[in-house]
């Protein structure tokens, strides 16, 4: 039972009808339980016409059912559940949506679900009709809101708002209000559309009102014609070039805009440019005309129009403006030579084939150089006065044809179509080369060069003048000319000028033979140096072996028959085996002195820090005998030979310790600097180049400078070998180093206050 409370017959009758009549499905199941009382399923205990049609079953079919045995989704799709909530609640609840796709069913329904007794009454309509609708206008806004979003142009809507919020079309407009933008007018302008729609125009861009744009979008409104612009926007942080489009919508518009700062910023620099160009053109030395082609029905070229000349061009021929605009290149030239351009000029146009040549007007009295090329449908002229060249051309010709070396200007020959260079042309030569040749000037001039030089493709010259061409480089070379009748040694200078080549030739075979025989002498000498120093190395040895042997002798005359000779015969012997060891030391220095002289290795890079510490290494123990306190400044790396270098330092080093002061302890200071060009001596400053002063400064006994030039001499000693141990090269080895590089070496000393040598060497 429905309910307890019994209506009378008349009531149940009317609400029968009513439920029976009505369109939407009203159903009441009865919940079947077990003994226990627990909930198990409903049973259909009343379902009017028009639910059953939309279950799409027969009433007698449905009642006394089971719920779950005819709806099998029923459960997971959670309305068991539902009905249940209702059933024990008894609160009553409506599920405005549901969709249900199984059991022959699939529909949108709106639910309202009610407890009555032990059963719950259904009241469901079918609303799949309004859902699907829904869905698509929902479809349709995503479609449109996707091309909206696809597009690189922002789109915009917005609605007029009206003086005193009238209706549309009864009041004024005084702003407008965004409804929608698309992600690409959050993109141009860096906003969100949270952030612009609902918001008025003029708030958010009052920049529009004294720009002029915002009236111009409310008459858009108000007569229904579009605009479409180009603007210039510079206000509320943007600046930009932009295309707007905008048409009335309802009681507002729709726009797009399009950001073309770029392409404008681009064309407003190519029409810049295009001033640029025009103004230069304008203020060109050279005479420029382009014309269009004037054409037939039949495409046949009858004429040509002026379509721009600059003012050189007028001064250049003699012509007004108003002749020169006003008429057609035929108006303009009637004659013969006329004709004749016109023909060439239509072959020019029709074949792209670009032109040069010097051309003689008489009326004019002027040479002229003539450049024409294809210009689109036409074609364009460069006209310079060459008059002026010509006649110092032919001025140059007779300079040229007095100089004593062979002159000769080619142009390269090119293969079809501007290929490869396959020979020169002779524009120019001089008398000189003409009668080396012997031909006559005229006869070589516009001839192929090979014709002449048969054999200068094979030698090399044609590669090198090809080079000359393609690289733009100068190049000067010795040649030897053999063949066509020539046999000589050729300085050769081949210059580019103006895309041709010009070469200079100069015979110099007797200089060459001389060369030669110079070789020959040269290397004569090195071979008498080489064995100048086979003799210097065997001498030394020829003239040691006897000394060693004198002092071999005296040694045993000394052991075995000392007591015979006495006192006085060992001193004597002493003696001899000194002077022996002094005659050994003398040779040993003169045989250095003589390779110095004689033998350079290859300058190479040389650090002086390395070779001043060997040379301290080497008179380490002196150094350590003496107590002497060496002190080195930074020293550079110079080209030289190690070996000399080496010589040089460790004589002067020696020299600094072996005359030292008694009972001073010796302080030597090695230092260099770069040397100004005026503060070399003079010799030097001739020579021009960077030099360093390498200088050893020690504080020993000195000398009188009266004996400066001497002490650099052979042998030369200003103490006697009592006092001081040598043989007197020393110094003049180190003179002999200096010179070898060339450099030289000074020296400055006082008694008793030290010497200051400063060698000079090249950088």
């Amino acid at each position: 039972m429905i309910s307890s409370a019994q209506p009378d017959s008349s009531q149940s009758q009317l609400f029968q009808n009513i439920v029976n009549d009505s369109q939407v499905g009203v159903t009441v199941l009865e919940a079947v339980r077990n003994e226990q009382g627990e909930f198990l399923d409903f049973i259909f205990a009343y379902i009017n016409p028009a639910g059953a049609d939309i279950l799409g079953q027969p009433t007698d079919a449905l009642l006394g059912r089971s719920y779950l045995g005819f709806f099998s989704e029923a459960v997971s799709s959670g309305l068991l559940a539902t009905y249940r909530q209702v059933l024990e609640t008894g609160k009553a609840i409506r599920v405005p949506e549901v969709h249900y796709a199984a059991d022959g069913v699939n529909g949108w329904f709106d639910l309202s679900i009610n407890r009555y007794g032990d059963a719950v009454a259904v009241t469901f309509a079918d609303i799949s009709s309004t859902k699907q609708a829904a869905l698509e206008a929902e479809r349709q806004s995503r479609y449109m809101d996707g091309i909206f979003n696809v597009t690189s142009e922002a789109i915009y809507v917005l609605e007029a708002v009206r003086d005193g919020g009238a209706k549309a079309g009864s009041g004024s407009i005084v702003d407008f209000r965004y409804q929608h933008v698309n992600q690409a007018f959050e993109r141009m302008f860096g906003t969100q559309a949270d952030a612009i729609v609902g918001r008025n125009y003029l708030v958010l861009y009052p920049t529009v009102k004294s720009s002029g744009l915002f009236d111009k979008f409310c008459a858009v409104v108000e007569t229904g014609q579009s605009f479409q612009q180009e603007i210039f926007y510079d206000g509320e942080g943007i600046r930009g070039w932009y295309e707007l489009t905008v048409v009335k919508l309802d009681d507002g518009v729709v726009g797009t805009t399009r950001d073309i700062t770029v392409r404008k910023q681009a064309q407003l620099e190519s029409q810049k440019q295009a001033a640029f160009r025009n103004q230069i053109l304008q203020i060109s030395s050279s005479g420029i005309i382009a014309y269009q082609a004037i054409r037939s029905p039949e495409g046949v070229i009858t004429d040509f129009r002026t379509v721009f000349f600059n003012q050189a061009y007028e001064q250049i021929f003699n012509e007004s403006a108003e002749r020169i605009a006003g008429h057609t290149f035929r108006e303009r030239f009637v004659d013969g030579t006329g004709i004749e351009l016109f023909n060439f000029y239509v072959t020019v146009t029709e074949t792209g084939k670009a032109f040069r040549r010097d051309r003689y007007y008489p009326h004019l009295g002027k040479w002229l150089n003539l450049a024409g090329t294809q210009l689109e449908d036409g074609f364009m002229i460069i006209a310079n006065d060459i008059t002026t060249l010509k006649r110092a051309t032919e001025q140059l010709q007779t300079v040229i044809d007095q100089a004593h070396t062979g002159i000769i200007m080619i142009r390269p020959v090119r293969a079809v179509n501007g290929g490869q260079i396959e020979d020169f042309t002779i524009s120019l030569v001089n008398r000189s080369q003409a009668d080396y040749l012997g031909r006559a000037t005229g006869e070589l001039v516009g001839q192929i060069a090979s014709k002449y030089f048969t054999t200068y493709k094979l030698n090399g010259l044609f590669d090198r003048y090809r080079q000359v061409i393609e690289t733009g480089e100068p190049q000067h070379f010795e040649h030897h000319y053999e063949g066509d009748g020539i046999d000589a040694w050729v300085d050769i200078q081949a210059i580019p000028l103006n895309g041709e080549v010009l070469i200079t030739f100069w015979d110099h075979t007797a200089m060459k033979s001389l060369q030669r025989q110079l070789e020959d002498k040269v290397s004569e000498l090195s071979k008498a140096n080489s064995n100048l120093q086979q003799f210097a190395y065997a001498a030394s040895h020829d003239l040691q072996e006897p000394l060693r042997k004198v002092q071999s002798f005296c040694d045993v005359i000394v052991e075995q028959y000392g007591p015979q000779v006495g006192e006085d015969g060992r001193d004597m012997m002493r003696r001899m085996q000194g002077a022996a060891g002094r005659m050994q030391v003398l040779i040993r220095d003169l045989l250095a002195y003589s390779r110095t002289a004689t033998h350079q290795q290859a300058l190479d890079p040389v650090d002086l820090n390395r070779v001043v510490g060997n040379v301290l290494a080497d008179l380490d123990v002196t150094i350590q005998e003496t107590n002497a306190q060496i002190r080195i400044g930074s020293l550079p790396v110079l080209p030289g030979d190690a070996s000399q270098l080496g010589q040089l330092m460790q004589n002067l080093l020696s020299n600094a310790l072996k005359f030292r002061r008694q009972d001073v302890t010796p302080v030597i200071n090695i230092e260099a600097k770069e040397v100004p060009l005026n503060a070399l001596p003079e010799s030097l400053q001739l020579r021009r180049g960077r030099y360093v002063a390498i200088t050893v400064h020690d504080n020993g006994i000195g000398f009188d400078t009266r004996y400066e030039d001497r002490i650099f001499g052979l042998f030369q000693r200003l103490h006697s070998r009592s006092q001081y141990e040598g043989s007197g090269i020393g110094l003049a080895i180190c003179k002999r180093v200096a010179e070898n590089h060339g450099g030289m070496i000074t020296v400055d000393s006082k008694i008793g206050d030290g010497t200051l040598f400063t060698v000079y060497l090249p950088m």
